[in-house]
């Protein structure tokens, strides 16, 4: 029997997810107009060539509908809706990013154990495990003096519509 290792998702949030009203407004306009271009597509593969003209129009609307409620999610925040499958979200990916100076630092018992020119996030992961240390320490500035947080994040965000 053999088994495959396989990398974990990375970690993706929405920002500001607040269920908008005026985000599903915008939605449901935007699913209309997806499916009157469906209607349009088959219509048009069906019948004639004429209806390419409705189908561009159509085509422009949704652009057009797509960018209001990107808008809208800017002003408003996040949207979705799981059991309707309707989500207007801006997803935002965190990296972990390690300080290795600031480890050194606020821990100079791990630093043979963790640092390699830079931290080590899998023995530092195993240190969290292991309980010796926490995330929320490492999120965190040492008290009472200058030393930075031995982690940050490094953010990226997408805007997603469906």
């Amino acid at each position: 029997m053999t088994t495959e290792k396989t990398k974990k998702n990375p970690t993706y949030q929405a920002v500001n997810q607040t269920n908008a009203p005026e985000v599903k407004e915008a939605l449901d306009e935007l699913r209309i107009l997806k499916a009157q271009r469906e209607t349009l597509n088959e219509k048009l593969k069906a019948l004639a060539p004429e209806l390419l003209e409705s189908l561009e129009e159509n085509t422009k609307l949704t652009t057009k509908q797509t960018s209001i409620i990107k808008d809208l999610i800017e002003t408003h925040g996040s949207y979705q809706d799981t059991e309707a499958g309707e989500y207007a979200l801006i997803y935002e990916r965190k990296t972990p990013q390690y300080d290795a100076e600031a480890f050194e630092t606020r821990y100079p018992q791990f630093v043979p154990a963790v640092i390699v020119k830079a931290v080590n996030a899998d023995a530092l992961k195993g240190l969290i495990k292991g309980g010796l240390l926490s995330q929320e320490d490492l999120e965190t500035q040492a008290a009472g003096c200058d030393v930075a947080p031995v982690i940050t994040f490094k953010t990226a965000q997408v805007t997603v519509i469906q």
